[in-house]
């Protein structure tokens, strides 16, 4: 991400679609109009002003991505608290949060701790019938995060079990909408060359709806830009990552998947699109992506920290620190 926001969001390499723009730009302001005022940049073009503007960059990032963190600590004891009416059971899970095993991806340039804060503030604004802010903040997820689309479930959970009312399609759309509108700039972006000579990338051949929308970019049937780049660069897909070569990466996400699955069977006082959220997300990770990757994917999802376990804490805080070296060296589940 520190490439996207230091090449000012233009996207010069298809593969780096995978990473959705919110996280980047958020960076690059606060670089630019909050670090770069009070410890100032040359703008003489020279490479150690290159420099200098990227570690601005990072610091950026790594801003953006603390206080984050602590608002979703706060965001996350609110909706606990609105939920079980238990301040101290609130207060328990926004500590869990806090010291969670990905503790080291909430406290870097990656787009968790944001997510987080996201996700639990509209699931937050929800149980208190603010539809429209939920809404609003998913749909501001969905810029960070594609799995940002998954809060659509919350709405269509209640139109079809507990009110028919086409709000709730119209806040689902509102927060899909994001992520249409990423694939739409993907697609315009990389397969509609502006020059004879220019090669589109190979998932650009595709082949693209008969009637177009509104004078947009045609948008491939057999599969978006998002899932094709995820495909092609980084072999994602369903159970591509089941191989002998992936058994200690599974073995890595084994304690949070295992974790989660004792949550969503205990958590019978939580309404049930949360554990059905929780469910699907154990699913696809194991089936359909780097299943490494849940030990920091998970940390939006409060059911995670609804424990008293022990265990879990002690597993927590061991992981937090082996991630953190892990992290550093480069290794999985980096």
């Amino acid at each position: 991400m520190l490439g996207i926001a230091s090449d000012g969001l233009t996207y010069r390499h298809d593969h780096a679609l995978a990473f959705f723009p919110a996280m980047p730009w958020l960076a690059r302001v606060v670089a630019r109009y909050v670090l770069d005022p009070l410890f100032g940049s040359s703008r003489s073009g020279s490479d150690a002003d290159a420099n200098d503007e990227r570690l601005l960059l990072a610091w950026g990032g790594i801003v953006v991505a603390n206080l984050a963190f602590l608002a979703a600590s706060a965001a996350l004891f609110g909706l606990v608290c609105t939920v079980t009416k238990r301040p101290h059971r609130a207060f328990l899970a926004a500590v869990l949060f806090a010291c969670q095993p990905a503790s080291v991806f909430m406290s870097s340039f990656y787009t968790e701790p944001v997510f987080a804060f996201l996700a639990f503030s509209g699931m937050w604004a929800m149980e208190q019938s603010y539809w429209a802010l939920a809404a609003l903040l998913w749909a501001l997820s969905t810029l960070v995060r594609s799995n940002g689309i998954l809060h659509t479930g919350f709405f269509a959970y209640h139109f079809l079990f507990v009110k028919p009312r086409f709000r709730f399609i119209m806040y689902a759309a509102v927060v899909f909408a994001p992520f249409l509108w990423w694939q739409l700039v993907s697609w315009h972006r990389f397969c509609t060359p502006p020059t004879v000579a220019y090669t589109p990338p190979t998932w650009c051949a595709t082949r693209p709806l008969d009637v177009p929308t509104l004078g947009t970019p045609h948008l491939p049937v057999h599969g978006l830009p998002y899932t094709a780049v995820q495909a092609q660069y980084w072999h994602v897909g369903w159970l591509r990552y089941w191989s002998l070569a992936q058994l200690p990466n599974f073995a890595f996400a084994a304690p949070v998947l295992v974790h989660s699955i004792v949550q969503i069977v205990n958590a019978r006082d939580w309404p049930v699109p949360y554990r059905v959220l929780h469910a699907f997300c154990v699913f696809y990770g194991l089936t359909s992506m780097h299943v490494q990757v849940v030990v920091r994917m998970f940390s939006c999802l409060p059911l995670m920290f609804l424990t008293e376990s022990r265990r879990w804490v002690l597993y927590s805080v061991l992981w937090a620190t082996v991630g953190a070296i892990l992290f550093g060296l480069f290794y999985p589940p980096a």
